[in-house]
C-alpha cells in the first residue's frame, strides 16, 4: 500500500476542486493525465516503466468488493467523485490499506513476522 501516494492524489484533487476552471488543458497536471490515458500515446517497449497511475491501479487491484480500476479518464474521473466526498474518500483509501495489508500478510510464510 502507498498511502504517501494515495494522499499526494487526493491533494491534487482538492487543488482540482479549488480551481475556477478545473478542467483547464493549460494546468500541467491536467496535460500529464490526458497525455498518459489518451489512447494513441506511444506506449515504450520493454519493461514497463513504475508510474503514479499503475502503482495505484495496482492498489486498487487488490480491492475484492469494488469494481474500480486506474486505466482511463473515465476512471480517473470517477476517483475525483470519491474525493469530492471527503468521508467516502477516507473510508475508500482505508479499504485500500486493509487489503494491502491482508496480502501481504497472505504472502509471508508462516513462522515469519
Amino acid at each position: 500500500m502507498s498511502a504517501k501516494y494515495w494522499h499526494l492524489l487526493f491533494r491534487l484533487f482538492c487543488n482540482y476542486f479549488s480551481l475556477p476552471s478545473p478542467l483547464e488543458p493549460s494546468i500541467p497536471a491536467n496535460k500529464a493525465m490526458a497525455f498518459y490515458f489518451h489512447d494513441n500515446a506511444k506506449r515504450a517497449r520493454g519493461r514497463p516503466i513504475n508510474t503514479l497511475p499503475m502503482t495505484l491501479n495496482n492498489d486498487l487491484k487488490i480491492l475484492q468488493n469494488r469494481s474500480i480500476s486506474l486505466t482511463s479518464q473515465k476512471d480517473l474521473e470517477t476517483l475525483r467523485k470519491i474525493a469530492e466526498r471527503r468521508q467516502e474518500w477516507i473510508t475508500f483509501t482505508a479499504d485500500i490499506k486493509k487489503a494491502a495489508e491482508a496480502a501481504r500478510s497472505d504472502d509471508t510464510p508462516s513462522g515469519t513476522p
